[in-house]
């Protein structure tokens, strides 16, 4: 099966080891080394993953994950720039999950990995044509977009995996481990500030169409999605995740 992993970094040395290391586990391997050329393979070659620097010549910083937000992919940042505010941005905009440079090669292909089978494996197969009702909210997997009364409602990539996780998981107490877990693999760091952030913008987004009361804080736990949720397509059920933590 063809995994396309595209490698975006201005500098050429690391962006040649970085892609022998992906091609090492029979990745097929694409390279640039400015966001246009990004923008160009990311249509030409539709790749599975991206493994993002966030320096480039031609954009700077976070913008550049804003720039690719629209694309279905997932998104590794390889970075430099590793503070904790750096992290929680880059995830809450879209990131999948944010490695601080210098990596160790393995653990840049073991995450590159498990980011492809989250986002493309059979788990994603299994639900992607369900359909979810929840008050005036109507959630499709398969064209991945939140509507009220068939408007969309605007949601970062995050923010729309992390609402997939709660109705998933409707009217359970998901712990932050479980969610750190669920969003960025058991690899990826845990940051309880990160988690809090993302659900408390999720919750904004939700109170503009009467939401406000959906996701419920539970006391030294987590969170809990607290409004009945219906299941609209045919054939298709909740079904358990194995949760680990």
């Amino acid at each position: 099966m063809s995994f396309p992993v595209l490698v975006v970094d201005d500098d050429p040395i690391t962006r040649e080891v970085y892609a022998t290391a992906c091609r090492q586990e029979g990745f097929e391997v694409h390279e640039a080394a400015t966001v246009a050329e990004a923008r160009n393979l990311c249509l030409t070659v539709q790749p599975s993953v991206v493994v993002l620097d966030l320096v480039l010549p031609d954009a700077s910083g976070l913008e550049i994950i804003r720039t690719f937000r629209d694309f279905r992919f997932g998104i590794l940042v390889v970075s430099a720039r590793g503070e904790p505010l750096d992290r929680i941005v880059a995830l809450e905009l879209g990131a999948d999950d944010f490695l601080v440079k210098p990596v160790v090669l393995r653990e840049m292909v073991v995450r590159v990995r498990r980011i492809r089978e989250r986002l493309f494996g059979t788990e994603v197969a299994r639900v992607s044509d369900v359909v979810y009702r929840f008050g005036p909210f109507r959630l499709d997997l398969k064209r991945q977009e939140l509507t009220v009364d068939g408007k969309p409602v605007e949601l970062t990539r995050g923010q729309f995996r992390l609402l997939e996780l709660f109705v998933d998981h409707a009217d359970e107490a998901l712990t932050r481990a479980q969610i750190s877990i669920a969003l960025h693999g058991h690899g990826g760091r845990s940051d309880n500030r990160s988690v809090d952030v993302l659900v408390s913008k999720l919750r904004t987004a939700l109170s503009a169409y009467g939401g406000e009361d959906y996701l419920k804080s539970v006391r030294g736990l987590g969170y809990r999605f607290a409004v009945p949720v219906e299941t609209v397509s045919a054939g298709q059920t909740r079904g358990d995740t194995g949760w680990q933590a």
